[in-house]
């Protein structure tokens, strides 16, 4: 298969955020990129228009030569017609994350492929199995949730199903290899890793902002620590509603116990739906009618100025979290999961990261009072590096 070319043949279903940064990956990698969209030609012209800018800006910051971005977008097509994909090896969808969406994607794309296409959803959420129902050929439908930006980041995290087959296997490698990427593969389970533990992060800074804090003082706290961007600031990129209809997917499959993260729901309503805004000076604020808004949404209930350190509470949801997933098999150990975190989000920096914190930081065992020490999340973390494994602590 890969004998003849290093890179397969792409197709890219969808060109929201996501989408352009998977077009960007495959076309840094040398494949030959069709990616399908709708809105007729004139959505198509658009949608090339925005991939042209996006490499225009990695040209803006050095990071891509002009004559190396003019040689990607001849090998682009933006198309509407789906018999475009006729030819693609691989073909990422890449649309919202709906169930019903994303089966009639694979649908559609399946009326076109040949039979050894491998299909790789890109979903955040949904485990492959999942959308392989109903499929003409399940054994070929793979997740690769990429982690954003797809084309700078290094982590994809993979779930293959039981009826996957060798042939599709083999096709993932195959594409991840071609854009040097490292890939972590988790169970098949709803949230996979980095989506469910993110949304606990996320859950533990919104508590934050129902207790008084400012969104601008806890993104501070996280970036000072060492991640690249605050939660709120993630959430704006994202898309807070985006991250609403994700979270009322994966809600109930968690046991709804990311209860301030449903508050966004009805922040959307109210048409809420930035932590931040732009003066006219261009200056990003936090918007402190937003934790008010979430303060009342809790009934005005919420403690206000908590006194435990934001780091703290924020950190100890997400390494709570991670260890509840490995105990649940979507990895077999804590220092996997805390190692695959941070390289998914760039989260090293000069204090270690999500291992570091659960390796060093003592924390209090549930019910306790903050005052109350604890023990650290990685007991063992020490012997793990040179290959004796301790079990997370229960």
């Amino acid at each position: 298969m890969n004998a003849v070319r290093e890179v397969p043949i792409l197709g890219v279903v969808g060109a929201g955020t996501l989408g352009v940064s998977l077009v960007q990956a495959g076309l840094a990698a040398g494949s030959p990129v069709t990616v399908l969209v709708r809105g007729g030609e004139e959505g198509a012209a658009s949608r090339r228009r925005g991939i042209a800018r996006a490499l225009q800006r990695d040209v803006d910051r050095a990071a891509l030569r002009p004559d190396q971005a003019r040689l990607r977008l001849d090998r682009l097509r933006v198309t509407t017609d789906p018999a475009d994909l006729a030819g693609a090896e691989v073909v990422l969808e890449s649309v919202p994350e709906n169930v019903a969406a994303k089966r009639a994607v694979i649908a559609t794309v399946e009326s076109v492929v040949d039979g050894n296409c491998l299909i790789a959803s890109t979903t955040s959420s949904i485990p492959a199995a999942t959308l392989a129902v109903g499929a003409r050929r399940p054994e070929r439908i793979v997740v690769t949730h990429y982690c954003w930006p797809a084309h700078r980041m290094p982590l994809v995290e993979v779930a293959l199903h039981a009826r996957c087959d060798a042939t599709a296997k083999q096709r993932l490698e195959w594409l991840l290899a071609s854009q040097g990427k490292q890939w972590l593969r988790t169970a098949d389970r709803p949230g996979f890793l980095t989506t469910r533990a993110l949304f606990a992060y996320w859950d533990g800074a919104i508590r934050l902002l129902c207790e008084g804090y400012d969104a601008a003082a806890v993104d501070e706290a996280l970036e000072r620590y060492g991640w690249p961007l605050g939660p709120f600031r993630v959430m704006d990129a994202a898309g807070v509603r985006s991250v609403v209809r994700i979270n009322q997917w994966l809600a109930p499959l968690l046991g709804n116990r990311f209860t301030a993260l449903a508050l966004l729901s009805g922040m959307v309503d109210a048409g809420l739906d930035t932590f931040y805004h732009r003066d006219s000076d261009g200056r990003r604020r936090s918007r402190p009618e937003i934790g008010d808004h979430l303060w009342g949404l809790t009934g005005g209930t919420a403690p206000r100025q908590a006194g435990t350190p934001l780091l703290a509470r924020v950190m100890n949801a997400l390494a709570h979290e991670v260890t509840l997933a490995v105990a649940e098999g979507v990895l077999p150990s804590c220092e996997d999961a805390a190692a695959a975190y941070d390289l998914a989000f760039g989260f090293t920096g000069p204090n270690g990261g999500l291992r570091a914190w659960m390796t060093d930081v003592a924390i209090p065992g549930p019910g306790s009072s903050p005052s109350v020490p604890g023990r650290p999340f990685l007991a063992g973390a020490t012997s793990t590096r040179h290959g004796s494994e301790q079990p997370c602590p229960s």
